[in-house]
């Protein structure tokens, strides 16, 4: 106890009246308050003189240094906090030292928070040079585990001393084409096969205040009668926006919202190009039904809760439930891994690896995303400008967001023996014509290889 200044001696007996209130940690200044009254009874009592009252007085009250983990997952963990303060007595976990175990994994974090800070730096430097200002540039990532659905990596923004927003779970913003995998699936789920065909041509409708909203390709070209998986790989829009209006709007709407979107979904057919703002944990952790069999998994933050004698005061059980078929998942999950292998992403091959995934852009480059999968994790990033302003020309999801994804998928697949996408009972890899839809025995100079229900081949 020689050790402990004189102030800090005050501030320890002026805590027992109320711990969690005068906590120095929750409350530096009321901390302080609390140890001057301690201090004026001690020199009123005689008990230290003047001088030693004074030098008490003006020493500061320390704050306990900022640890690693601190700077290098400061988003993930205001959200633990915040899950604390929503299912649990803060205040009790605090003054009565329970241990928090968590589920993120430092090693995968950090491997995030490099990725980003090295694109968003590429990024900065585009955008100087087409003379747009950067200042506003953020990024967020997310990467849930598919079995369990914990949280493995969460990066909110560029630097959370600057900004402690968290971007993966606080904003809300378009996702553009990457929500397009939900209008394929619904349709999925409703009989349809990845070699059916869609038109992709102009297409207009008029609305009731007497204007037309024309959907238009970001590629400005058409390509006529194409199967559901080209259309899907080559991000289309006049497809997409034709089969929603075929299935029904009110039905995609529900499946997005047991696949895990909580956030509201307008009821238009613009929705099919990605028009209702969502947040980027709803949108990634709604991707894992397609990799996980078809059962969605709620994504969490804390594993358990233990007192200062290691006794389990809670522990988290997984909420999970099945929304399609084995057959129908792993049909959507092979229909995105041809956005790698034959469209948008396919920046992404150099991985090597089965994996899976949809670009998103919105309108003006304002947002760009890449949302994708493996068999055992989900990831999604999203990069754009705090204000809504464009990140400049060409600033796509494939250009701004799938490098990043790149990064970080290829670190966490770097020890990983190779897996692969689950072939059920009941369906079949065939040779398939992308653009005809029709399938041969044997492979062609046009033909690429796709997952069909045995049923559909008879």
């Amino acid at each position: 106890m020689e050790d402990i200044t004189l102030a800090q001696s005050a501030l320890i007996a002026g805590l027992p009246k109320a711990p969690s209130v005068y906590s120095p940690i929750k409350n530096p200044k009321l901390a302080k308050k609390r140890r001057h009254i301690v201090l004026q009874q001690m020199l009123a009592t005689k008990i230290i003189t003047l001088q030693e009252y004074n030098l008490a007085k003006a020493e500061r009250i320390a704050q306990p240094p900022q640890k690693t983990n601190q700077s290098q997952a400061g988003h993930f963990i205001e959200y633990v906090k915040a899950v604390l303060k929503k299912q649990f007595n803060l205040e009790d976990v605090y003054s009565k030292g329970l241990n928090i175990h968590t589920s993120l994994n430092l090693d995968l974090q950090m491997a995030a928070n490099t990725s980003v800070l090295k694109h968003m730096e590429q990024l900065e430097d585009r955008m100087k040079k087409k003379e747009l200002r950067p200042e506003k540039l953020e990024c967020a990532l997310i990467a849930i585990d598919i079995k369990t659905g914990g949280i493995l990596s969460m990066v909110g923004g560029k630097d959370f001393n600057k900004s402690v927003f968290n971007r993966a779970v606080q904003a809300q913003r378009q996702p553009g084409s990457a929500f397009k995998p939900f209008v394929y699936a619904t349709a999925i789920n409703q009989g349809f096969s990845q070699n059916d065909k869609l038109f992709d041509a102009p297409l207009s409708y008029h609305m009731d205040n007497n204007r037309t909203w024309e959907v238009n390709n970001f590629s400005k070209t058409y390509l006529g009668e194409i199967t559901f998986r080209k259309a899907l790989a080559l991000s289309k829009n006049t497809p997409v926006v034709r089969l929603m209006e075929m299935i029904g709007i009110s039905r995609v709407i529900e499946f997005t919202k047991n696949a895990g979107v909580s956030s509201k979904l307008h009821s238009n057919l613009s929705l099919a190009l990605g028009t209702s703002e969502v947040a980027l944990i709803e949108l990634t952790a709604s991707y894992i039904p397609f990799a996980n069999m078809g059962i969605t998994i709620e994504p969490f933050s804390i594993v358990k809760i233990t007192d200062s004698n290691s006794r389990v005061i809670y522990q988290n059980t997984m909420k999970k439930k099945s929304i399609m078929s084995r057959q129908n998942a792993a049909i959507v999950a092979d229909m995105l891994k041809a956005v790698i292998l034959e469209g948008t992403g396919k920046k992404a091959r150099i991985i090597q690896k089965d994996i899976a995934g949809k670009t998103g852009t919105t309108d003006n480059y304002k947002d760009a995303l890449f949302i994708g999968f493996s068999p055992d994790i989900a990831v999604g990033v999203w990069v754009g400008n705090d204000d809504s302003t464009t990140l400049g020309k060409y600033e796509t999801g494939a250009r701004a967001a799938l490098p990043i994804w790149i990064d970080y998928m290829q670190y966490f697949l770097s020890n990983k023996s190779c897996q692969y996408f689950d072939i059920p009972d009941g369906t079949k890899m065939v040779y398939m014509n992308p653009d005809t839809g029709r399938i041969t025995k044997t492979k062609t100079s046009h033909s690429i290889k796709a997952l069909i229900k045995i049923k559909d081949l008879q």
